[in-house]
């Protein structure tokens, strides 16, 4: 079974905006994902249906191409990684993976958090 796992994030240049201290740097917007089949290495793109190449701006007037950037994703600073904890056993991390539902008890009583 396919153990897919988002591995990157795509992103595309909207503009470009000045720092107070007069530095000029891009501004991008994240308008999808790669996923990575962790056995076999294969990779699924997705896009999101709200992106629209025409409102990115023009590279140069000879183009019409949109130019994308893939990034990988790595844990932010002070953010520790997946791999940070090698003796958590596999079934312990598969369960805190598992998504929370709440809502009403069998009863038919709403749990107080």
């Amino acid at each position: 079974m396919a153990n897919w796992k988002k591995t990157h994030t795509i992103s595309v240049k909207t503009g470009s905006y000045t720092t107070r201290d007069g530095q000029v740097k891009n501004r991008y917007e994240n308008i999808g994902r790669v996923m990575t089949d962790m056995e076999t290495g294969g990779k699924m793109y997705f896009l999101n249906r709200t992106f629209n190449p025409a409102g990115c701006p023009k590279r140069n007037d000879d183009d019409d191409a949109v130019l994308l950037s893939i990034f990988e994703d790595r844990p932010k600073e002070g953010q520790l990684a997946e791999d940070d904890f090698p003796d958590t056993p596999p079934t312990l991390r598969a369960a805190a993976k598992q998504p929370v539902t709440v809502g009403a008890a069998r009863n038919g009583e709403f749990p107080i958090f």
